[in-house]
């Protein structure tokens, strides 16, 4: 199985720090929207754009893009920035065949003469398109209510 990286569109006064619980509550699961790690590395550095917050021992804290491993909190001051961002590679994967290629991690060869090369991913175009808009419409919530998206890394 794959890793997964979960976004959730979720109250603003909700207790996420201290309180994991909500996460299980069907109105949650049903705005959850999870995307494969590997897209999430392919556009990871575009992510870092983003204005974010990271919850920590000290509370949140002002940050930009991703947590990879860990939580993000992403508020209205990221809508434009999400919206922009995702909405971009949206529309660039939507001119990709319906099965395509992307490169992925160098992997090291297993002897002396064999030296490594890329990893080759084979992606479903429909799948990824149909992602990025289910997150595209919970972040649209954040803009026009009051609504945060909260990611859960890997």
């Amino acid at each position: 199985m794959g890793l997964n990286h979960e976004f959730y569109l979720v109250p603003f006064e909700t207790d996420i720090l201290n309180n994991n619980d909500w996460k299980n509550e069907s109105k949650y699961l049903a705005s959850k929207v999870v995307i494969d790690d590997v897209i999430i590395q392919y556009i990871y550095d575009t992510l870092e754009w983003i204005p974010s917050y990271t919850p920590s021992y000290k509370g949140l804290q002002s940050s930009l893009g991703l947590n990879y491993h860990g939580r993000t909190i992403f508020n209205k001051e990221a809508y434009s920035h999400l919206k922009g961002i995702l909405s971009s590679w949206k529309n660039l994967f939507e001119y990709a065949p319906p099965t395509f290629k992307l490169t992925g991690e160098y992997i090291e060869g297993e002897g002396l003469d064999d030296i490594g090369d890329y990893e080759q991913l084979t992606i479903d175009k429909n799948k990824v398109v149909t992602e990025f808009n289910q997150l595209l419409k919970l972040v649209e919530n954040i803009n026009t209510k009051n609504f945060i998206l909260y990611h859960e890394g890997i």
